[in-house]
């Protein structure tokens, strides 16, 4: 399928990767309204920017597209124009081949699985997420739509992750535990315990540190 990759930051970028280690889809280009049209990445052209999408699609015969915007709220808010665009695209999910899927796990559309993650079984990661590197999600457990979980990260046996929650680098998330949506984990923290939706958390063991608002940066 011939697709392209939204964004060309460096989220793109890894993002690019596992497609072709993945091999399973031709990337013709990329999407982007901050670079300029030509520009080469990694040996693929800038075609334009959003805007010009529906040209794009009919000149280079585009079936599919994936979103590299590594921000959760950016990314939802990107998938959404492009359905106001055309609703031909096929959004593509890619897992990396040196990624390790159990039985009964199941991966939503727009879903990238990066380098040396391990999914238990029955595990259930929603739409438009991002697993990334050396990420471990033990059995039962569910990610939530535009979640994504950050290098190292592990998982507990049945653990839930809200929509659009992000969870960072090196965090440890005991069994059963529960956090809401538009959440965030800090950098290293422990969880021992649920966390409501809209919290900060961080720590060994985590805490609530304060409430946040929908499309809140978080980096």
């Amino acid at each position: 399928m011939n697709i392209v990759v939204i964004g060309s930051s460096g989220h793109a970028k890894t993002v690019v990767n596992c497609i072709e280690k993945e091999g399973q889809h031709e990337i013709i280009g990329f999407i982007d309204s901050f670079a300029p049209i030509g520009e080469l990445i990694y040996g693929y052209p800038i075609l334009g920017d959003e805007n010009n999408l529906l040209s794009i699609i009919n000149k280079y015969n585009i079936q599919g597209c994936i979103v590299g915007i590594g921000d959760n709220w950016q990314r939802h808010k990107m998938v959404k124009k492009i359905k106001s665009i055309t609703n031909t695209l096929h959004f593509i999910s890619t897992v990396h081949p040196r990624a390790e899927l159990a039985k009964g796990c199941s991966i939503g559309q727009g879903t990238v699985i990066f380098s040396h993650v391990n999914i238990g079984s029955d595990v259930k990661i929603g739409n438009f997420c991002l697993i990334n590197t050396g990420v471990i999600i033990e059995h039962d457990s569910c990610v939530g739509d535009y979640a994504s979980l950050a290098p190292s990260v592990t998982t507990g046996g049945n653990t839930l992750v809200g929509d659009f929650s992000a969870i960072g680098l090196g965090c440890n998330l005991m069994h059963k535990v529960t956090i809401g949506k538009h959440c965030v984990l800090g950098i290293g923290s422990t969880l021992l315990s649920n966390i409501s939706d809209f919290c900060i958390a961080y720590g060994s063991p985590a805490i609530i540190i304060k409430k946040r608002t929908v499309g809140e940066p978080y980096l």
